[in-house]
């Protein structure tokens, strides 16, 4: 039977009673790490905890500053939003959902919070509007086949229209000069949301880049990742790691997706 004791003076430890012998305070680390092991837990702390596991740690163990500019394309219901607050509480967050019932729940639920812009656009290649169908489960929704709208174009009943500008263009017009963090999600139209980024990827002043990728070719709702890595790989980017990768390993082909983590070489020392 362990009994764990606590002696609360000038010197204080951790003891550890095993039938009356008291254990110093790394072995019971060790027998507490154990036990959880052998019961299918693993424990660390945010210190030891390998790289590739939360993307958001890793990027404040590689120095990324408190007050960081954070882009989240594909912002659906805030999700990400909130992660990075817990994360980077001074963080100024620009976000972009442009399905409008799914940006009427971002507008409710993010209306307490300071320094977070949210707009009602979609970020491509190029400033425009599309004619889009809406999915029932709203993070599905995409972008990916859509058409270009015109005052001619039929409208299906559940399609809507979006409005759509470039990541250099709404940087121009907000004179941001750097993203510190592009994180985008957008359901296999990552590729185009980079490609509005024009001269911002090349000189560094976008410094890491978060997108969701699939490794399968049959997978149509994600970003394929070679194509999305050879364009950031051209504008001097390198891999990081893979993030949430849980689908890789649990989910039937071609439901297969994680998340791809790449930093400018201008910004990490290590390139």
């Amino acid at each position: 039977m362990f009994v764990f004791n606590y002696e609360n003076s000038s010197n204080s430890r951790w003891a550890l009673n095993i039938w009356g012998c008291s254990l110093p305070r790394f072995m019971i680390k060790s027998a507490f790490k154990g036990l959880l092991k052998r019961s299918g837990f693993h424990l660390f702390t945010n210190g030891s905890l390998p790289p590739g596991v939360d993307w958001l740690l890793d990027l404040k163990k590689l120095g990324l500053h408190a007050s960081v500019t954070f882009f989240d394309v594909g912002a659906n219901v805030g999700q990400t939003i909130f992660e990075v607050r817990a994360s980077f509480p001074q963080a100024s967050i620009f976000a972009f959902e442009p399905f409008p019932v799914t940006f009427g729940t971002l507008q409710e639920r993010t209306a307490h919070l300071k320094n977070v812009q949210i707009f009602p656009l979609a970020l491509g290649a190029s400033p425009g509007a599309l004619q889009v169908n809406t999915r029932e489960n709203s993070v599905l929704n995409s972008l990916v086949g859509a058409a270009q709208a015109t005052e001619s174009a039929p409208r299906d009943a559940g399609s809507v229209l979006v409005t759509m500008d470039s990541l250099q263009h709404f940087c121009a017009q907000h004179e941001i000069d750097v993203i510190d963090v592009l994180k985008t999600d957008t359901e296999g139209y990552d590729l185009e949301v980079l490609r509005g980024a024009g001269e911002l990827l090349g000189p560094g002043r976008v410094h890491y880049v978060y997108a969701e990728v699939t490794f399968c070719a049959q997978n149509r709702q994600n970003t394929p990742f070679s194509p999305l890595f050879d364009y950031l790989a051209e504008k001097n980017f390198r891999l990081l790691g893979l993030y949430e990768t849980y689908t890789l390993h649990h989910f039937p082909e071609p439901n297969v997706f994680c998340n791809a983590l790449f930093v400018h070489r201008s910004h990490h020392v290590n390139t």
